[in-house]
């Protein structure tokens, strides 16, 4: 599953090479075999590992880890953090948005 995610960043780095070339063929090849990558791996996940972990969990452990999560959303959800990825994503926007 390691492999997949190595494979996805692939295919990223692929679209984002087509979308700069303005190669519509390949971006619509790697976006469908993207597709289809994050679609089985979710797949795995929910099907093979989150059980797995889910059955090696104790209460505390399974506890601990929404505690975590949590903690984490709250990070995520913060002004500052909120901000930063809007403004990212006016930047890519702008840069990389092909308007028709």
């Amino acid at each position: 599953m390691l492999f997949e995610h190595e494979s996805g960043r692939s295919h990223l780095r692929s679209l984002l090479d087509a979308v700069q070339r303005r190669d519509a063929a390949s971006f619509v090849e790697h976006a469908e075999e993207y597709t289809t990558l994050l679609e089985d791996h979710i797949r795995k996940e929910d099907e093979i590992l989150f059980p797995a972990v889910d059955d090696m969990l104790d209460a505390d452990g399974d506890r601990d880890i929404a505690r975590r999560f949590a903690r984490l959303e709250e990070v995520m959800a913060d002004d500052a953090t909120v901000e930063h990825f809007d403004k990212l994503l006016d930047s890519l926007s702008a840069k990389y948005l092909v308007k028709m």
